[in-house]
């Protein structure tokens, strides 16, 4: 299965910028993946399902919000 180039959800569409990491198991496969919003992401391949789904998200705003504090 080819890494996601887009990702849709909360009616919102956003484009991967980069893989970061992926890691493997006996039946998935894991992704963490920056968007065009700046968000990090970890993507879950159920490989029984033939289907990707959200497992994380990080906003980017809140990470810097948290930085100036």
């Amino acid at each position: 299965m080819p890494m996601p180039r887009r990702l849709h959800f909360g009616g919102h569409q956003i484009d991967v910028l980069e893989t970061l990491d992926q890691w493997y198991g006996p039946d998935y496969r894991y992704i963490k993946a920056r968007g065009t919003d700046g968000g990090l992401y970890i993507l879950r391949f159920d490989e029984a399902q033939a289907e990707w789904e959200l497992t994380m998200f990080k906003d980017a705003q809140a990470q810097v919000r948290k930085d100036r504090a």
